[in-house]
């Protein structure tokens, strides 16, 4: 089934080392994409709508958190989106998933794309900016928290789950990973990785 599916990959260079029936993997500069093609998982049909993948998408992220979960169309086909991330060192790494039912199977295309270098120019960037025009506060902790945090502060609302404003996960979204800035930050690995979902949903082929 496997040798079924076709996207785009050019720009990327095939592992023949691990590929098998049903599994191809790609490099590109220490960015990481897959393909998989599996029966389904589930007996039963499941949506490619947002509530119903929210669950499963908390257990693919954890120890980290939700970016977005977004349904999608892809060869035709109804789609769901998924990116989290997680801590990597210093920065983040991000993991984007794409997945397409494919008559009895499961068609996943994940990216795995991590920060090299100096991290958090992004954050940081965004932060000072968005102080400047009044758009985000730094609210002080409280005295017993200081104590125990070690810190006198914190950017209010810099870091929300973006389903649920009640979630406290140890890694979490924040206002930074908001795709409307992903122009000023070309090279950032959360870009990058939105950048190549978007074209393996504009590319997909299943071939008779």
């Amino acid at each position: 089934m496997i040798e079924r599916v076709s996207f785009n990959t050019s720009s990327w260079h095939e592992h023949e080392q691990e590929r098998a029936k049903d599994w191809m993997v790609w490099g590109d500069a220490g960015d990481i994409l897959s393909l998989a093609v599996v029966p389904s998982p589930w007996k039963t049909f499941k949506p490619m709508e947002r509530e119903y993948w929210l669950r499963d998408a908390r257990q693919m992220a954890r120890p980290g958190g939700i970016v977005s979960v977004i349904p999608r169309v892809a060869a035709f086909q109804p789609a769901i989106e998924i990116i989290y991330k997680r801590t990597e060192g210093m920065g983040y790494r991000y993991t984007g998933m794409l997945v397409v039912e494919f008559g009895e199977y499961w068609c996943q295309v994940t990216g795995v794309f991590g920060e090299r270098g100096v991290t958090g120019f992004r954050e940081a960037t965004l932060t000072a900016r968005l102080l400047e025009g009044g758009l985000i506060k730094i609210r002080k902790h409280p005295f017993y928290r200081r104590v125990f945090t070690r810190s006198s502060g914190y950017v209010e609302g810099w870091f929300v789950d973006p389903y649920d404003a009640k979630y406290r996960g140890i890694v979490l979204r924040s206002v930074a990973d908001s795709e409307e800035y992903d122009e000023q930050f070309p090279d950032h690995p959360l870009t990058r990785l939105r950048s190549t979902l978007k074209t393996v949903r504009d590319s997909l082929q299943f071939l008779d």
